[in-house]
């Protein structure tokens, strides 16, 4: 009897320890070897590139830890496979927890379709509006460092937390040696060395709770292209789900939609890095 105890306590401890070693090598993804972040040098100058062809930027925010699922690639894929560009909005708060998020991003980190911005910190609200330097500077950082270790890049573009942020938080992005801050409505300027892009139309409206059709879409980005080449384009994807966060597929077919209608359009498909020379 004693013997078959003993028995049994070695396979379990046999069990646990190729659980932990699982455990370990599925996310010893993050010792890999640092890049620049879109082939910028944090440390160079760098000067705006105000686009002379019509340019449409996408971008997608809140792509946070374990939020989501695997629908958050689907939507992605769906723009890539296009051979369209888009910009992330990664939150930096648990990344380094999210395996799958992880993975998805160190694939894709050199496709130069395909750019990491950091999107806050924690993403509580308005999370940098009112923020002092020293908070600015302490939250940026420990976000940026996320984004290091978990991989391997130095984001340059900056996107605040509902498009919202304070001169300490412009006055921290500098000397992080960020290059973009990509936030309020139609913003578009470039000041003390930050090249502020700011959002033009978006697929959801969310102080009135409801979708944003395709033609509306569609509309506003022609009318910013005809006023400055350029038109960017604010997604999420919780824009595409219900409340219990299943799939809306008529929501989503819009999305399908509005990308139909934005390849006929003549365009190119650009992520603020490419808006950006620096020597």
């Amino acid at each position: 009897m004693i013997k078959k105890k003993i028995l049994f306590s070695l396979l379990i401890l046999f069990f646990l320890t190729i659980l932990v070693m699982f455990t370990f090598l599925n996310n010893a993804i993050i010792t890999i070897p640092s890049i620049k972040a879109n082939n910028i040098n944090p440390d160079q100058e760098c000067y705006p590139l105000f686009p002379t062809e019509q340019t449409i930027i996408l971008r997608m925010d809140d792509l946070q830890a374990y939020a989501y699922g695997d629908f958050r690639f689907k939507i992605l894929d769906e723009i890539l496979d296009r051979d369209m560009s888009i910009i992330v909005g990664v939150v930096p708060e648990k990344l380094e927890l999210d395996t799958k998020l992880k993975k998805y991003l160190i694939n894709h980190r050199t496709n130069p379709n395909f750019e990491i911005a950091q999107h806050g910190y924690e993403h509580t609200l308005e999370e940098f509006k009112n923020l002092s330097d020293e908070d600015s500077l302490i939250r940026l950082k420990t976000g940026h460092q996320k984004i290091l270790d978990s991989l391997g890049i130095y984001p340059t573009t900056f996107i605040p937390p509902y498009n919202e942020y304070s001169q300490s938080t412009i006055e921290a992005l500098k000397k992080l040696n960020f290059k973009v801050v990509s936030a309020r409505k139609d913003e578009y300027f470039f000041s003390n060395n930050i090249f502020h892009i700011g959002k033009n139309a978006e697929t959801y409206d969310f102080t009135n709770n409801k979708g944003i059709n395709v033609e509306e879409i569609v509309s506003i980005c022609k009318k910013s292209l005809d006023l400055k080449n350029l038109c960017m384009i604010v997604i999420h994807p919780q824009d595409f789900l219900d409340k219990d966060f299943n799939v809306e597929q008529e929501r989503y077919g819009e999305f399908i939609k509005l990308l139909n209608e934005l390849e006929k359009l003549n365009v190119s498909f650009k992520v603020p890095r490419d808006l950006i020379f620096c020597n």
